[in-house]
């Protein structure tokens, strides 16, 4: 008996759609000023600043020079990344790269 099969679920929510967690989808949700976001395009974690245009504003975490990126392409950033761009920045400073 206890090497039975696992019974299927009924009634499971279906696959949730992966465009629309990148925030390709028509109706995608702008993220609030402050967020942590990673721009899918160039790979980079950065903090919206503000929009201008059709686009989001994006500083480096740390600081640095702004760029914009299409909404689009913009995702929430994961924890786990957020981390990373953390430790990333404190290395730099600990070296005396950045201010």
């Amino acid at each position: 008996m206890g090497d039975a099969l696992p019974a299927r679920r009924t009634g499971a929510a279906p696959p949730r759609d992966r465009a629309a967690d990148r925030g390709d989808g028509g109706g995608a949700v702008k993220p609030p000023v402050g967020a942590y976001v990673v721009d899918t395009r160039t790979e980079r974690i950065g903090i919206v600043m503000g929009y201008e245009g059709p686009y989001v504003q994006l500083r480096p975490y740390g600081g640095g020079r702004e760029w914009d990126a299409d909404p689009g392409a913009v995702r929430q950033a994961t924890s786990a990344e957020r981390l990373r761009a953390a430790t990333a920045y404190a290395n730099a400073r600990s070296r005396g790269e950045v201010p």
